[in-house]
């Protein structure tokens, strides 16, 4: 289908068609081929995106018969059969699981049927499965792992009495912002060590945010001696403007989440605001981890073109071919856009920070944009 072959364009960054397409009920043809152009990376992502849709259609046509293997080139793919339990704990919903494995390990990662096919290189494959091996071992019993002599993962010893706010969707939400795998080792109830695996730069981040959680968050439940462990500390209440689209994205279970992690209490005000009450250093890291949910949003959003602006200014090229003003933008800002002239509405779509980004270029056109009417007479319309 189109649709699905546009959308792997645009995510792998390729160019798909097919070479000997005659219409869609040829008689006697079995198969067509696809040609896919791009980056080696691109292609291979796109064409285990191909595959993965063939086999969910025709199962074990490129599965049938598929053991463990391992290639030795270095650049290559293997293949990892997993159970159906194990497959749909890889997977993750709406495949956020796998998503996360792949940014972790750098390598491209698919599941065709009950098939994990890893792509990339000798390193980024066997990351890849040992990230997966790990991760179908914590459903059934505890994981320790020797870090000696790996180069993609720092640990982290973190109080006991704190493992708590590292589990379910705080962590989860960690592994998003920095592109990491994290778990803690062992036992997760009495776990004194986190593990962050992926590239240096993601783990430092996830390794910075960690430990302000640790020394922000209270060791302690709250209790009658609270003022006297704060005494340094005043009480503080801030806002966090929103609006009626983030408002109608925002879950309550992820501000609560942020609730439990920062130790101040985060309270939805209706479409207008979120708000922030605690001790200062609650109140500014709940501060900081709100934003970075809102920029993370997948949000779409309607701009109008006023009436007195012409509609296809927007999306008209330039006289030299230039690209068109929304191509730009789109270009720009990687926001998925979709117009409608009789309604003089564009719909942008993508993660909140992009979509206002998008906005705002819109907007700093349509500021520039002059219109000028000129008054003629009749006789100097007939002339």
């Amino acid at each position: 289908q189109g649709n699905f072959l546009r959308s792997c364009e645009e995510e792998w960054g390729t160019l798909m068609f097919f070479c000997d397409y005659h219409g869609p009920c040829t008689e006697g043809k079995v198969s067509e081929r696809l040609a896919i152009f791009g980056l080696a990376s691109g292609r291979a992502g796109a064409e285990l995106k191909v595959m993965a849709a063939i086999e969910t259609k025709l199962p074990g046509h490129f599965t049938k018969g598929l053991s463990d293997s391992c290639c030795s080139d270095e650049w290559g793919m293997d293949t990892l059969p997993l159970s159906s339990e194990d497959l749909s704990f890889a997977l993750g919903k709406e495949g956020a699981t796998r998503k996360k494995l792949a940014r972790a390990s750098g390598c491209i990662l698919e599941y065709v049927g009950n098939v994990a096919y890893m792509v990339g290189t000798i390193v980024e494959r066997q990351r890849a499965r040992d990230y997966i091996t790990w991760l179908m071992q914590q459903r059934t019993g505890p994981v320790f792992i020797d870090d000696s002599n790996r180069t993609d993962c720092t640990s982290i010893d973190v109080p006991t009495e704190l493992t708590g706010i590292l589990k379910g969707s705080t962590l989860r939400d960690l592994e998003h912002e920095t592109d990491t795998f994290c778990f803690l080792e062992g036992d997760v109830d009495s776990s004194d060590r986190l593990l962050i695996f992926g590239n240096h730069k993601g783990r430092k981040q996830a390794e910075r945010k960690v430990r302000e959680l640790i020394r922000v968050r209270p060791r302690q439940p709250p209790s009658d001696n609270m003022a006297e462990r704060y005494k340094s500390e005043t009480m503080t209440k801030t806002e966090v403007r929103i609006g009626p689209v983030v408002a109608g994205a925002i879950e309550s279970e992820r501000l609560l989440a942020i609730q439990h992690t920062c130790g101040a209490k985060v309270t939805q005000n209706g479409s207008e605001s979120i708000v922030l009450h605690g001790y200062e250093q609650q109140v500014s890291l709940a501060k900081k981890q709100v934003h970075e949910y809102i920029y993370n949003l997948r949000v779409e959003e309607d701009f109008i073109v006023p009436r007195d602006i012409p509609f296809h200014v927007f999306i008209a090229k330039g006289f030299d071919g230039k690209a068109s003003v929304l191509e730009e933008i789109r270009n720009q800002t990687r926001v998925r856009v979709k117009i409608q002239p009789h309604e003089k509405k564009i719909s942008l779509a993508g993660l909140f920070s992009v979509v206002a980004n998008a906005k705002r270029e819109l907007q700093t056109f349509l500021n520039s944009f002059v219109t000028h009417n000129v008054h003629l007479e009749r006789s100097q319309l007939d002339r």
